[in-house]
């Protein structure tokens, strides 16, 4: 009876050792994923990857790695070609793997030795050449207390003297600027390093996939996933204007920022307006129920049918396939979809871009604008008149939402803000002030008495305004000026001259288009009153 109960013991050791040799056969780490694509979102990133594997017959647990430890796991989809099925699709973050040191974080670490010792040489000569200047100091005493020096051997030993301690000083500039340099390098090596290194000891993720094969064979894998956080991109505008007889140029860019933790090595882009977490499902309204409240004996109200019932999840599904060779095995337990009032650029060139505290600039696309331009001035609040580019039916532009860094004539004007939601025809962009467009706003005179009833005060205000055009060619330019606006009936204002200027009597907004030939100049009279009763101040006047 022992001798076959230790038969039977052997029997299972031997059943447990050879199924850990097929576990460790069959576990297979798989860290050269190629990217096939990168669909970067203004919050997000949905990554397509590829990479072949060599199965062994039976379970096969396959670890896709070097991945970014933000991958959203309901968001992985694995497809493979081959005699195979899986089985399931796990994701998990690996503290374990032993971080090797990048290519680049080796040749910093190098360059900064290398500084180090030469700092180290620098600091040498600096205590040297202190010591050579504290011992011509300690030994000034020339010939003793008691003994006399002939006026030649002074002279020598002065000259001598001076020279060495000048030349000991200067070496001690020289140095002192060499060894501040070297340190600067050093410290910048050293921040650079402290990206990386913060980099390289994050986590990775790792996609593990079961499969089970039936014999032994080669399989290529399709993988995707979405990263929720640490990647992003943002449209901005170059608006470039050569002159005001040629179109505008806008020069969409995105900046990318991506700190996943991977590493997007010449990868084909495309950047989305939408957002990967917004709900692709159109909301429900569910009935709305009023009620009154009910009182309890404490005192306390319960509150009843407040709110309608939220909506049930979905539950997740997994599909498989491929049991035959030649047809696709696939796991997914989403669908990303798409947003289809979003907008959608594809990059022609391939890109690298590094995990990082960095920004990288990608240059989408350029469009021309027709437009027509005018100058623009409100000298109530600034006399300087602005150039302003008109853009009609900018709707078929189909710019974003951005800010925009205007150059005109290859300079530097400033920033603007390109806005696709408003609602006016014509997309105004200001250009820059042009200060040979002269305007002056001069108060010629300020009135303020009773009339003969004696009930009201009347206060007349007179100005001049003044527009001159010092360029060479012809030039339009609207003027801007405001009526004040009673919200009282006893307050009365009264436009008494406007000089053909159009008036708003909604907004008060006076408006003079003026065409201006090269060094003419046109005044305007801008004259209005207030009454109000005499016993009352009026606030804004």
């Amino acid at each position: 009876m022992k001798k076959s109960t230790f038969k039977t013991s052997l029997f299972i050791l031997m059943l447990l050792f050879s199924g850990a040799q097929l576990n460790a056969q069959n576990s297979i780490r798989l860290g050269n994923s190629e990217i096939e694509k990168v669909r970067i979102y203004q919050n997000g990133a949905f990554i397509s990857r590829t990479v072949k594997a060599n199965l062994n017959p039976g379970l096969n647990e396959v670890v896709f790695d070097g991945l970014s430890p933000y991958i959203n796991p309901n968001s992985i989809t694995v497809k493979g070609m081959g005699d195979a099925t899986i089985i399931g699709v796990n994701f998990q973050q690996n503290y374990l793997k032993d971080q090797k040191k990048s290519p680049e974080i080796t040749k910093l670490e190098t360059e900064r030795d290398s500084f180090n010792i030469k700092l180290r040489y620098i600091q040498n000569k600096i205590a040297a050449t202190n010591e050579g200047i504290a011992v011509l100091q300690a030994n000034k005493s020339i010939g003793g207390n008691n003994n006399g020096v002939i006026a030649n051997d002074l002279i020598a030993i002065v000259d001598y003297y001076v020279k060495k301690i000048n030349t000991l000083k200067d070496d001690l500039i020289d140095l002192g600027l060499k060894e501040q340099k070297t340190q600067e390098q050093i410290n910048k090596i050293n921040l650079q390093l402290n990206v990386l290194n913060n980099k390289q000891n994050q986590p990775e993720g790792n996609i593990v996939v079961t499969v089970d094969a039936k014999i032994k064979s080669a399989v290529t894998f399709d993988f995707s996933y979405l990263i929720n956080s640490n990647v992003s991109w943002t449209p901005i505008y170059d608006v470039r204007v050569k002159n005001i007889n040629n179109p505008i140029e806008f020069i969409l860019k995105a900046k990318v920022y991506q700190s996943t933790g991977e590493d997007w090595t010449n990868a084909n882009l495309t950047l989305n307006t939408g957002n990967p977490t917004d709900g692709a499902q159109k909301p429900i309204l569910y009935p709305w129920y009023l009620n009154f409240q009910i009182y309890n004996y404490n005192g306390k109200t319960n509150k009843r049918m407040e709110a309608a019932p939220s909506m049930m999840a979905k539950d997740d599904k997994i599909l498989f396939n491929g049991n035959e060779a030649g047809e696709t095995m696939k796991w997914e337990n989403t669908q990303l979809m798409e947003n289809q009032l979003s907008n959608e650029y594809i990059i022609q060139s391939k890109y690298t871009l590094k995990s990082g505290n960095l920004e990288t600039q990608i240059e989408i696309n350029r469009t021309n604008a027709n437009a027509y331009y005018e100058y623009a001035c409100a000298p109530k609040l600034n006399t300087d008149a602005f150039l302003m580019g008109h853009i009609p039916n900018w709707e078929n532009l189909n710019l974003l939402d951005a800010q925009g860094t205007v150059y005109f004539d290859g300079a530097y004007v400033g920033v603007c803000s390109i806005q696709n939601t408003t609602v006016n025809d014509t997309l105004d962009i200001s250009l820059g002030k042009d200060e040979r467009i002269a305007v002056k706003r001069t108060k010629v005179n300020e009135v303020t008495g009773s009339s003969l009833l004696g009930s009201n005060k009347e206060k007349k205000c007179l100005y001049d305004i003044t527009v001159k055009n010092t360029k060479k060619e012809a030039v339009t330019v609207i003027v801007e000026e405001q009526l004040p606006i009673s919200q009282d009936k006893d307050i009365t204002v009264n436009a008494l001259e406007l000089s053909g200027g159009q008036l708003n009597a909604t907004t008060g907004l006076v408006t003079w288009k003026i065409s201006l030939q090269p060094g003419e100049s046109v005044t305007k009279k801008f004259n209005f009153s207030v009454k109000y009763p005499k016993d009352k101040i009026v606030n804004g006047l």
